[in-house]
This record gives C-alpha cells, sequence and structure tokens, in this order.
C-alpha cells in the first residue's frame, strides 16, 4: 500500500544580503505563492523527501548538507511551475507568482502594461522566461514558435491521452455485416440469394440422397459483429496522429536547440522537455496499438464524426483536450493557456512602444497608424502616420543599423557594430529627414541609471540615417529621477542625450515625452531646409498598408 501524502509542504526562503529569513509557506493546492523578481530563493521540503526539483523544466541541484534548493527569479513577471519528485516518482505540483519590483512600476501597473500590449497583439508578450502568463486561442496571420506548441503540449498533452485510455475502456462501436460460410443447419433466416445453391434446390426438389448431405452444406451469409470502425473513431484517430506527430517533430527541436531560445538554457532544459516528451509518445503509440484504434481501417475527420464526438460526453472531453494541445493561436479575449512570456525589460520596452503609438495618436488627432515596409531601416515593428502638418512620422521598434554600411535598399546604417535601438521617430518632409532614438531601460537606482546612459552615448555617436546623426537619444526610466541632471531639458538641448524619467502607465513622464516629440515635429515641418535628403532611389519608396 502506497503511504505516500496527497500534499507536502513548500518552505520558501529569501536570501538577503542581511541573511535568510523565512518568508513563505505553500502546499501543493496551486495557490500562488508570491516571490519577486531578481531575488535568491531557498526551497525546502521538511515533509518528505524531494529527490528531484525542477522549476520551468530545469533541474535544481540539492546543497551540498542535503538541506534546500537554490533558485534565483530572474528579471519576470507571472507564474513560475514548481515541480517536485519524490523518491518513488510522483509529482507534486506548486505555482510561484513572480512580481515585479515595485521601486520600477507596481503590480497593478505592470498588469495593466501587458493588458495593453496584449491587445496590440498578444504575439509581442511571448518569450523564453520561467515566468507564464494566460493568452487567448483565436488564430493570426504570425507563426507560433516551438515554445507556444511546448506549452501546450506539456499543459494539455497527458490530459488529452488520459482521457483517450478512458475512451479504449468503453469505446463506440457498431454492428457490422460480413459475409462468411456458416453451415445450413446454423442459418435461421436464408438469404434470397441462397436459393441459387444447387445443393439447396436439389434438397427443396426432393432428389434422392440430397438431404443424407445437409449437415456437409456451408453457405455464404451475412453475420453481423461488433466494429470499431466507426465515424467517431476515425475522427479521434487522426487527432491522435496529428498529435503523435506534433510531439515528435518538438522531439526533434529540442534535441537540435531548435527553439526561440538561448542555446545554453535550451541544454538546461533539454533532459527534462525529453523524458516529458518521451513519455507522450510511448503512451500515443500505445494507444493507436491498441483497442479500439487498431481496429479503425482508415483515421479521418468527418462531419458525422465530429457529430457523434459532440454526442458523446467521453469523447467530447478528449476532443477538446486533444484540440487544445495542438493550438496554436493566442490571441483572443478568453484567456485559456499558460505560455511563457518575455522577461520584464522586455515587456517595458514593448509597452512604451505600443503606448507611444496611441498617445502620439490621441495627441495628433489624425488618422490611425498604418504598418508599412519601411525603406528607413529593417525593423520588428514599423507604422507610419501623417500628421495635419504634411509631415510624416515613421515608428520603429528593434530597427537594426547595419554595421558600416546600409543594408540594401536601407538608410539606416551604424559606424560601428550593428545596434538595434528600442524605439526609433523618423519625421519626413518630403524626401528629407531627421530621427530621435529612444532606449527603454527596465531600472532604477543612481549607478543603474549612469550605467545604462553607455547605450544613449554609444547611439548619439554611431547611428546614422545617411549622414544625419540622431537629433536626441533619451533613455525611457520607469521611476522617479535617480539622476536629476540628465533629466532636464536643457541637459538634453545641450547634449542631445539625457534621460526621461516617470515614463509608466499614468505617469508625467508620458506626457512629457510626447509633448517633445510633437515639438520636435512642429520644429521639422517649420525649418525643413535644415534637413539633410539622404539618397533615395525608387526602390527605396515606403509603401504603406492599412492594419
Amino acid at each position: 500500500m502506497n503511504s505516500t501524502p496527497d500534499f507536502c509542504e513548500l518552505h520558501v526562503t529569501v536570501v538577503s544580503k542581511e541573511g535568510a529569513h523565512q518568508s513563505h509557506i505553500c502546499r501543493t493546492d496551486l495557490i500562488p505563492v508570491l516571490l519577486s523578481e531578481d531575488k535568491e530563493y531557498k526551497f525546502r521540503f521538511p515533509d518528505i523527501a524531494i529527490v528531484r526539483l525542477l522549476i520551468d523544466d530545469v533541474e535544481l541541484k540539492l546543497s551540498p548538507d542535503g538541506d534546500f534548493y537554490l533558485w534565483s527569479a530572474g528579471f519576470f513577471a507571472g507564474q513560475v511551475e514548481i515541480s517536485a519528485i519524490d523518491s518513488v516518482g510522483r509529482t507534486y505540483r506548486f505555482v510561484a507568482e513572480i512580481v515585479p519590483k515595485p521601486a520600477k512600476v507596481g503590480t497593478h501597473t505592470y498588469a495593466a502594461m501587458f493588458d495593453e500590449i496584449r491587445n496590440f497583439d498578444a504575439h509581442l508578450l511571448l518569450g523564453s522566461t520561467a515566468a507564464t502568463s494566460e493568452f487567448g486561442v483565436e488564430l493570426t496571420s504570425a507563426n507560433v514558435n516551438s515554445l507556444v506548441a511546448y506549452a501546450r503540449m506539456k499543459q494539455h498533452g497527458e490530459l488529452f491521452l488520459q482521457s483517450v485510455a478512458k475512451i479504449s475502456k468503453a469505446p463506440h462501436k457498431t454492428i457490422r455485416p460480413i459475409y462468411q460460410e456458416v453451415s445450413l443447419s446454423a442459418i435461421r433466416k436464408l438469404h434470397s440469394t441462397a436459393l441459387m445453391d444447387r445443393r439447396l434446390l436439389a434438397i427443396v426438389g426432393g432428389v434422392d440422397g440430397a438431404a443424407e448431405a445437409i449437415e456437409s452444406i456451408q453457405l455464404l451469409t451475412p453475420v453481423a459483429i461488433p466494429s470499431f470502425d466507426t465515424a467517431a473513431n476515425r475522427t479521434m484517430k487522426a487527432l491522435l496522429q496529428r498529435f503523435q506527430a506534433n510531439v515528435r517533430m518538438l522531439m526533434e527541436r529540442v534535441d537540435s536547440y531548435g527553439f526561440i531560445q538561448d542555446k545554453d538554457e535550451q541544454a538546461s532544459r533539454k533532459s527534462r522537455r525529453l523524458e516529458l516528451l518521451r513519455k507522450l509518445a510511448v503512451r500515443a503509440d500505445g494507444l493507436l496499438r491498441d483497442t479500439p484504434f487498431s481496429g479503425v481501417l482508415r483515421a479521418e475527420t468527418s462531419s458525422a464524426g465530429l457529430t457523434h464526438i459532440a454526442a458523446n460526453p467521453m469523447y467530447s472531453r478528449a476532443y477538446r483536450q486533444g484540440t487544445s494541445a495542438l493550438r496554436s493561436g493566442v490571441n483572443g479575449d478568453v484567456a485559456e493557456d499558460q505560455l511563457n512570456v518575455s522577461p520584464t525589460w522586455g515587456i517595458y520596452e514593448t509597452w512604451c512602444f505600443v503606448h507611444l503609438l496611441s498617445a502620439l495618436q490621441s495627441a495628433f488627432n489624425c488618422e490611425g497608424w498604418k504598418i508599412q515596409k519601411s525603406a528607413t531601416a529593417s525593423a520588428e515593428l514599423a507604422f507610419a502616420i501623417s500628421l495635419p502638418s504634411g509631415i510624416r512620422l515613421e515608428a520603429l521598434f528593434q530597427a537594426k543599423f547595419n554595421s558600416e554600411n546600409p543594408d540594401s535598399g536601407k538608410l539606416a546604417w551604424s559606424l560601428s557594430k550593428d545596434r538595434f535601438p528600442d524605439i526609433v521617430f523618423v519625421v519626413w518632409v518630403g524626401n528629407a529627414c531627421q530621427f530621435l532614438v529612444l532606449d527603454a531601460k527596465y531600472r532604477s537606482g543612481r549607478s543603474n541609471v549612469l550605467d545604462a546612459m553607455d547605450s544613449a552615448h554609444i547611439y548619439h555617436d554611431s547611428l546614422r540615417l545617411g549622414d544625419r546623426r540622431p537629433d536626441l537619444c533619451l533613455l525611457l526610466l520607469p521611476g522617479v529621477a535617480d539622476v536629476s541632471t540628465l533629466d532636464s531639458n536643457e541637459f538634453w538641448n545641450t547634449h542631445r542625450v539625457g534621460a526621461l524619467c516617470e515614463f509608466s502607465l499614468g505617469q508625467p513622464g508620458v506626457k512629457r515625452c510626447v509633448d517633445s516629440i510633437q515639438n520636435w515635429c512642429q520644429s521639422a515641418s517649420i525649418v525643413d531646409a535644415n534637413l539633410i535628403t539622404p539618397q533615395v532611389n525608387s526602390s527605396m519608396q515606403t509603401t504603406v498598408d492599412h492594419i
């Protein structure tokens, strides 16, 4: 008899400069324990001997004294799954909720930023950190990366196979006639074709000696037998085969480091990921070889099969879980799945761009931004808007400034190595342009801000559009001014670099940034003679499409 308890306690201790102190105790009831980003924690299990502890598929090492597991929360926020495995192989699951540092943005502010990006384009939230958040399931034109496919498989795969196993114990079946040779004495009702048998006609006609051979007469007659080759089982088998193929594809991606993730991070997760996927593959193979699917002649998805599945609760539950494991959409209002998200600094960078698009559209009181294929630079996102003054404003997110020479058909280049500033605004008056650079830094504290200023100086000195350097390079910071000198307009005007603080939801830094961009655009439209006109040929003209 297995005396393993149904739950165990997890004691979490935060490690600080002042030493370690007890902070949290939680049990395996999936109620999240609140932790903070960028902190180190010790995990202890006083009730039971845990032999393996995994966080986001990364196995932690037990301390030399066997007392605790050490884990560092990086710069991310969201839910983190903790899996503890005991000596008999039983798994206990916990959930930690990682919250952002209060000195940067509060939890509610961060959640609002997250939702604003989700409403703009949920794909921009996806990343490779240990943290997860809820996503919808609607499809868009964007391709979903392998991390999303793996997360869905990990969340729904085992539940799907468990439901299919229940179907195997009580499968849908039908009665199907087949023709077999049966002794005449065993036939209750003769088929009309039997009258064509000369032996039977001889008996009916009273031919001498025919009756003595009655026991040896066998006739081909329809016999009713149970069959699993039904529309419902065909459709379910087709889903199970798609599931199996997807598992094998993910195993190949894991084995070849094919995820959108740092290779070292993939290596640290490879063993656990392959372990989970192999278990799913073995179970799927076994189910396909077993009843009822071994008796299904062909796998196909049909309207009849879907109708029968919808009418059977056991089949319906399994089919729903199987499609959930294979879903590729991430948009929509209904949040169903936990998918890995970008680090907090990545979320902040993306929010700065998305929020500025909205704020500037309102400030300029003009039509919406349009997605564009830009001649200025290759970028992760590129938008343009026509202003009432007649100029065109271009917004680029993660634009590439190619080393030494522009990319073919682009204006952007760097005096040194490849550069990727977070946000670039380009104002065009006819074929003449000028630009400014905003670099979002999810940082706080004097030393961190001063260190981050390196990027502002590098961008100011190295970035070029044609022969023109940026008019201004500013850091966007979420908190209050830790270095007030950098945050003054006088400093910006004098040195063309600086920092813009309190740039977060509802804070004055947003309006100040919008006002600065408006004034910059106004000066460009008035003093257009000072704009440097890059050499733009006809093949480099910008093409604009509506969102």
